[in-house]
């Protein structure tokens, strides 16, 4: 019997397929660590990546985090746990103030921040596509991504897909690439909790990868993959609230500017309302920290209502100018 190669090929091919193990059963090697007494496992693969990322902060440098995926792949679980364990490491703060859905309160808040701390950008997508309708905003905070660097910070920035960000960004700048996957079980049932890390020294296969060569990252990149446990390493309830006043904020300002008249708009809206005494709850807010709590800086205002520190100062003008204030 003469021996066929291909047959013999086809073969081991055939065992290792059925020999695959599914990667949402795989058992969980890490380190364990505790956020408000519940208990979790975090990768010791990806903890090696956030190390080296450690070390770069502690000699002056920065480090910026892209993690991609679907929408309820769970993003913010994961990389809440990576920013979570930082914390520990850097001794610095990671709660919800340091998590972010507008481009400019991220960059309001990074600059008023000390060195080693955690910026956060969830929902990056949304607020991208919220700045690119105003393209002084969007180079503003392409910009800032790109020039950073001396903040000596580390940054996180969420979104469904790696060419959202601006290319020197995403190909240049990023230190760790990482993605979370979902998918439909054999019960039917949505399994969440996959990562993958991919190799992000290699900016010639970034670059191709942005200019959307691949519909995703070659297989050829991906350096590892593990599983994360379903815990959130913030407040929810916060969490939730934040998520919610930003999205209000964000449809909000986008009907005022539909009428392709946002400034003018925007000023007669906010003078009639705050005129009329029909605030709306932003409007309201501001009044609220502006009279009671006189101390506050603007850009204080502008982080616990979670507007930009131009739209609070706009609000501030006019109550103002309707004797308000």
């Amino acid at each position: 019997m003469t021996f066929n190669v291909k047959e013999y090929y086809l073969a081991e091919k055939e065992e290792k397929e059925t020999k695959k193990v599914d990667p949402f059963n795989l058992p969980i090697k890490g380190k364990k660590l505790e956020f408000e007494g519940k208990e979790f496992k975090l990768d010791y693969s990806v903890i090696k990546h956030l190390n080296t990322l450690i070390d770069d902060i502690n000699v002056n440098d920065d480090g910026l985090i892209i993690i991609v995926g679907p929408e309820g792949a769970g993003k913010t679980y994961f990389a809440s746990q990576l920013a979570y364990y930082v914390s520990l490491k850097l001794q610095t703060s990671f709660t919800i103030n340091e998590v972010h859905f507008d481009g400019q309160t991220y960059i309001d808040k990074s600059l008023n921040s000390k060195n080693k701390s955690i910026n956060f950008l969830d929902e990056s997508r949304r607020a991208l596509n919220k700045m690119k309708g105003n393209s002084k905003n969007n180079v503003e905070f392409m910009n800032f991504l790109s020039e950073c660097r001396s903040q000596n910070q580390l940054h996180f920035i969420l979104l469904p897909a790696f060419a959202d960000l601006e290319r020197y960004v995403a190909v240049h700048r990023c230190k760790l690439v990482l993605s979370v996957e979902k998918k439909r079980g054999d019960d039917g049932k949505l399994k969440r909790g996959i990562f993958n890390i991919y190799r992000s020294n290699n900016k010639s296969m970034l670059n191709q990868v942005w200019e959307n060569k691949y519909k995703e990252f070659p297989y050829s990149m991906r350096v590892y993959t593990g599983r994360f446990e379903n815990i959130l390493c913030i407040n929810k309830e916060q969490y939730e609230h934040k998520k919610e006043e930003a999205k209000k904020e964000r449809y909000l300002s986008e009907n005022e500017e539909s009428d392709g008249h946002t400034n003018k708009k925007e000023n007669i809206d906010t003078d009639r309302s705050i005129h009329s005494g029909k605030m709306t709850y932003k409007q309201s807010r501001v009044y609220h920290y502006m009279k009671y709590e006189p101390d506050l800086s603007y850009a204080a205002i502008a982080q616990k209502v979670g507007s930009p520190v131009s739209s609070v100062y706009k609000i501030i003008k006019r109550l103002k100018r309707n004797g308000h204030l």
